[in-house]
């Protein structure tokens, strides 16, 4: 009876440290099973050291916030620019990576090559804009 009571309990403390890992933003299955085989209480050991994926740090005042906020709670500013800008660069470096490897380049010269490219046009357009600045002046 004993050998029972503790299998479910066993099987219990398994299950949340499944739940502290998926609040976290990982994967419960992995860290059941890892709770499951060594012991529920290095499994969450484990839980209680691994990053939170749910929250990120603000580049502005380095505060802890929601990983899906666009403006620091805490000063304010606005996180959405940054984030479509490095989107926008990777659809771009992506779609020039395909491109490359099409005409038959090897897929890290591909990647080295299109991010090049896009240092170089990220660069004539801020040249741009900076002469028409001086232009309006």
């Amino acid at each position: 009876m004993g050998a029972i009571i503790g299998g479910i309990l066993w099987i219990i403390l398994c299950a949340l440290t499944a739940t502290l890992a998926e609040r976290k933003g990982h994967k419960g299955i992995g860290y059941f099973l890892l709770a499951l085989f060594l012991s529920p209480l290095i499994g969450l050991i484990i839980v209680a050291c691994i990053s939170n994926k749910t929250q990120k740090l603000c580049p502005y005042c380095k505060k802890v916030i929601d990983i899906h906020a666009t403006v620091c709670g805490f000063c304010g500013k606005e996180l959405t620019k940054k984030n479509s800008t490095n989107a926008e660069k990777e659809k771009w470096i992506s779609e020039r990576i395909v491109e490359l490897i099409s005409t038959g380049k090897t897929a890290t010269d591909a990647k080295i090559q299109a991010e090049a490219e896009y240092s170089v046009e990220k660069n004539n357009k801020e040249e741009k804009q900076t002469n028409r600045k001086r232009r309006v002046k």
